[in-house]
């Protein structure tokens, strides 16, 4: 199961990444114990969200429950190789999530909190951008 919206008014929009992120979104822990916060502007396609919500399932299993704050919603086409010039944009290729700085991903709540932080260092080095960790209480964990 991929993440893809249910709905969208166009399947093939311009696609440019706004630097100016709205006030109150994304920014503040609700739901987790551990946060994984964006340091930079990046990308996120639907396939690396549901690779890494397949690795957190089995690391975690159920001791441990993910909240993702990210959703892909930004359409991403491409056009087949060897083609020429003209006849309109080109097929949907995938879907991607824009993320700004100081966004956060997700969020988990687990009582292991030795497994938490070094399963997050893990992921962190899978990510196209620079992220940081933190807990619940606004403590920045290398």
């Amino acid at each position: 199961m991929l993440l893809t919206p249910k709905k969208s008014k166009f399947t093939k929009t311009f696609s440019n990444i706004n630097t100016k992120s709205k006030l109150g979104t994304k920014k503040t822990i609700k739901f987790g114990n551990f946060v994984l916060i964006s340091n930079q502007i990046g990308y996120i396609t639907n396939f690396q969200l549901e690779n890494l919500r397949k690795t957190l399932r089995k690391i975690f299993k159920k001791s441990g429950k993910i909240f993702f704050r990210i959703f892909p919603t930004t359409p991403i086409t491409k056009k087949p190789n060897e083609t020429r010039l003209g006849k309109g944009k080109g097929q949907l290729k995938y879907w991607t999530c824009i993320v700004k700085k100081n966004d956060i991903i997700f969020e988990i709540s687990s009582p292991i909190k030795r497994l938490t932080i070094q399963t997050l260092k893990t992921i962190k080095f899978h990510l196209s951008f620079k992220t940081t960790l933190f807990s619940r209480n606004k403590r920045w964990i290398l």
